[in-house]
Formats: structure tokens, sequence, C-alpha cells
């Protein structure tokens, strides 16, 4: 597939950008596409919004500014681009301050040639892949480690809960059968009982993701979208069939953690429409870009074709009749999990015309597979 790569190029000099797409041109077999950008505020939100390959930043901005101090009120952590900086003449202090804030290459602008350029490229989103990938690998240690100890400190008080929620009830059928509030307060214990089984249920996918998987870190997303839709088939009764769109693309993660992820977003999402009374197709959307898999777990929407208020869009990922904190929970677990194989979870809350849905978002492993079209 013949995908060009994105530059982005931040620099306050107008004869830098053809010159840039001329170098870039010359280059056989390759395509590039060149974006400039001068104002160091809207430099900085590209920078940790992404949405290029790779970024060539001069030293020296408009106004004075510095690119380096452009970098690090970004922050390495937040740097969603490599970062090629180009510089005036050989500056020992500037090269290592670069270095620290995760500058992927150097180039001298008085030096510029299409080899030199395109080799910084390319080493710069070798590198850049290189450090996410590894920083994801410790934040997925960190919260298996995490996941593992709140499991076993969340288990604990919530059998408490559920023994005295069994205790209750059952006193309540006994002790009070002529109190015409019975049959409210057994209500009551049965949503509670209810409530403390989700949360277990939660806990317990919590228990699993700590437990490390022997194979590689990385998952198709087609199958990663049919198997959740398969384990959640108890939830997606009186729905049409799951609408599935997806390339057969690898992410970045362990399969059966993002599994998971997938079977419990779709389990949220069929629960809040069957409760809902709704009977629309679930759509699960899946398009490839050259470094990212974009996910798109959609809710059917109303008959009348009315999306839900923003305030009820986050309940309708859960039912009516969800807890609080199964919502907040589920989707705080969902959103780790995503983050630690370095992607991201965002609840869109939908418009007039789309009803709410779920994004997922996860570093991409393979480029050798296109995508089935762009995300509706």
């Amino acid at each position: 597939m013949d995908v060009p790569t994105r530059v982005l190029l931040i620099d306050d000099d107008p004869d830098l950008p053809p010159l840039i797409e001329a170098l870039l041109a010359s280059i056989p077999g390759a395509r590039w596409v060149v974006e400039w950008v001068a104002d160091p505020e809207e430099a900085a939100a590209r920078l940790s919004r992404g949405g290029a390959d790779v970024a060539l930043l001069d030293v020296r901005l408009r106004g004075g500014a510095s690119g380096l101090d452009l970098v690090a009120t970004v922050g390495a952590e937040n740097l969603r681009l490599p970062v090629v900086l180009l510089t005036a003449g050989d500056d020992r202090a500037v090269d290592l301050r670069a270095s620290e804030l995760g500058v992927a290459a150097f180039l001298h602008k008085e030096q510029l040639e299409a080899a030199t350029l395109e080799r910084a490229i390319r080493y710069a989103i070798r590198f850049h892949a290189l450090q996410r990938q590894a920083a994801a690998t410790r934040r997925a240690r960190t919260l298996r480690s995490l996941g593992a100890g709140a499991a076993h400190e969340l288990n604990n008080p919530l059998a408490v809960i559920r023994g005295n929620l069994e205790y209750l009830k059952a006193a309540l059928e006994v002790a009070l059968p002529d109190v015409p509030e019975q049959e409210e307060w057994l209500d009551a214990v049965e949503d509670a009982l209810a409530a403390a089984e989700q949360i277990r249920s939660i806990v317990g996918e919590l228990g699993a993701f700590a437990k490390p998987e022997d194979g590689p870190l990385q998952s198709r997303v087609d199958r990663l979208l049919e198997e959740a839709v398969a384990e959640a088939k108890g939830y997606l009764r009186g729905l049409p069939p799951a609408a599935i769109v997806a390339p057969p693309a690898y992410v970045r993660g362990e399969h059966f953690p993002l599994r998971r992820v997938f079977r419990h977003l779709v389990t949220l999402v069929a629960r809040g429409a069957a409760e809902r009374g709704r009977d629309g197709q679930l759509e699960l959307w899946a398009s490839a870009a050259p470094g990212e898999v974009q996910v798109v777990v959609r809710v059917p929407a109303s008959e009348d074709g009315a999306a839900e208020p923003a305030a009820e869009a986050l309940r309708l990922l859960a039912g009516p009749d969800a807890s609080e904190a199964e919502v907040s929970l589920g989707l705080a677990v969902s959103r780790s999990i995503v983050e630690g194989y370095g992607g991201r979870l965002v609840v869109d809350f939908g418009t007039a015309e789309a009803p709410p849905a779920v994004l997922v978002c996860l570093p991409r492993t393979s480029e050798d597979v296109g995508a089935p079209g762009p995300l509706p």
C-alpha cells in the first residue's frame, strides 16, 4: 500500500517549505505530504495531538521562541510525533538538551540534502516507535501490578458486602412478611446485589489482566472484535447481528486483555441499547492508518434517529439501572488497559445526527495490510 509519509514542518521561514518539498520529491520510491506550521502555539498543539508521521522542528521559531522550549512544554510523555531538530550549527549544549527531551534526530539546515533528510526522518520514526513500545511495556507492567493489588484488595470488602446483602434479603423475607414496604425493600436489596455482582465481574477483569500472556505483544484487530462480539452474545439478544468492519491489521497489546476491553464495551453499549428499547444494529468499525488503528463501537440509533443528550450519553453506555460506580470503574479499567499499550479510549457524546460511541485507538504494529475504508 503506497501511503505517503506525512511531514509536519515547524519553522517561521517561508522559503523552507518549498525546499523541503523539493528535496523529498527527489527521493525515488516514496511519497510525501508536507504541512507547514509557523505559529509556536499551534505547533505545540500539533506535537501533542499528532496527525502526522514526523515533525521537522527549527531550533529558532517566530517571536524568538525556542524549538526546544516548545518540546519541553509539550513534554516527552505527550509527544505524539518523532521530532527531527533543524539547527543552524554545532552546539553541544543544544544537542544534549534535545536528547534529554526525546528529540530523535538532528539536521543542519545548511547541509540539507535529500539522502540525509530521508535518513533522518526514517531513523526518527523508528526511534520514536521503539520509545513508545518501551513506554507501553513499562505502563502495562505497572498496570498489571496495580491490577493484581486492586483485585485482591477489592475482593475482600466486596465479599462482605455481598454476604450482608444476602443476609438482609433473607431476613426481610422471613421477618417482615406482612409489611407493605417489603417488596420495595427487597427490590432495593436485589438492585444492590446486582450492582455488587457487576463490580465483582469488573474486579475479575482486573485480576485476569494482571496475569501476563506468553504470546506476542500484538493482536489482530478483526479477530479481537469478532471474539468480543461472540463472548457478549448474551447481551445482544433481540438485536440484529452486529456489523463488524475491520482489516486484518495488527495492534500493540496482548490478545486476552484487549479482547476483554472490547467485550466490555460491546456489553455496555448493547445493554444500554436493549434497556432503552432500541432495536438498531450494533456497529463496530475499524480503520487502519500508517501508525494507528481506530475502532468505533457505536450505539444503535433510536427509532427517530435522534441522539441522546450529552448528559445521558454515558448512562446510555450501561443502561438506566447501572450504578455510577460500575460505569466509571468499567470504563476506567478499559481505558487503563488501552493506555497501557500506548493507545487511548475516548467517549464520543454524539451530536444531533449521530448517537454516542466509544473510540479506541491503538498503535499499529504491521503496515502490510490496508484499511476497509475511512471511519463512517
